[in-house]
């Protein structure tokens, strides 16, 4: 029986996806990996809300490495481990095809974004981040923004694995374990995942949570629609790295 096609797919790359496309897994597996994604969500957000203005720096470092490094070693062992399956599967060779849909997803995610922003006028919280770096002074600004930008290049991975993964796994206990088609296995993994992707910013936005729901959460599904398309979570990356940089630095310059 041919696998039935979600509409982003390419027609000769359906049938692809690491989890959904491959053998079943077990439902209380797969249960667990979904506690395991929350699990490494929480060890990536949380210590965010550890440092201050009176942090010392040695502790601000340690802080930081179990931010934005531990998840990833978490990652690698729950790929490893709970779903036998390689890291390496969600990654592939660039192709400038792949690259021109990621620019078009976010063209519309800028769009969508602009349109939520009007929309959400005065019920809305400037990143945390922009807000600490406005406050730095400006002699330090550049430092603070090449700092930021080092940082994000770890960081912005794991909140690119946390989506897909949720929204792999979640894709493959609908399907798999509610006999739901393929299609409605996809769309159930990838609401949920909009809705995770945009409770882990709870940090960055305060709490907003019609932001963090309706701007982070459902303009999550561009950039899970580049990995949908492309089976390669190095464009959906790319994309939200230069779109996060420049947000952020026409924000604060």
């Amino acid at each position: 029986m041919q696998e039935q096609r979600f509409f982003l797919e390419r027609r000769q790359n359906r049938g692809n996806m690491p989890l959904v496309d491959d053998a079943p897994l077990s439902a209380s597996r797969l249960l667990g990996l979904l506690v395991g994604i929350i699990v490494i969500a929480l060890v990536y957000a949380l210590p965010q809300t550890w440092v201050t203005n009176s942090t010392p720096v040695a502790m601000t470092y340690v802080i930081q490495f179990i931010s934005s490094v531990l998840p990833l070693l978490l990652f690698v062992a729950l790929f490893r481990y709970g779903a036998k399956e390689s890291m390496t599967k969600l990654y592939k060779r660039l192709k400038w095809r792949d690259l021109g849909f990621g620019l078009v997803m976010t063209i519309l995610s800028l769009i969508y974004s602009t349109v939520m922003g009007l929309l959400l006028k005065g019920q809305t919280a400037p990143n945390g981040a922009v807000v600490a770096m406005k406050g730095v002074g400006e002699s330090r600004i550049v430092s603070y923004f090449i700092t930021n930008e080092i940082i994000s290049i770890l960081n912005l991975m794991i909140e690119e694995l946390l989506a897909v993964s949720f929204f792999l796994v979640l894709s493959a206990l609908v399907m798999q374990h509610m006999h739901a088609s393929r299609n409605a296995g996809i769309w159930w993994g990838l609401i949920g995942s909009m809705i995770f992707f945009g409770m882990i910013h709870f940090v960055a936005y305060d709490w907003h949570i019609l932001q963090m729901l309706l701007v982070i959460g459902v303009g999550r599904i561009f950039d899970t629609g580049m990995y949908i398309r492309t089976k390669n979570i190095w464009i959906s990356y790319i994309f939200h790295f230069l779109w996060d940089s420049i947000l952020f630095f026409t924000s604060v310059f």
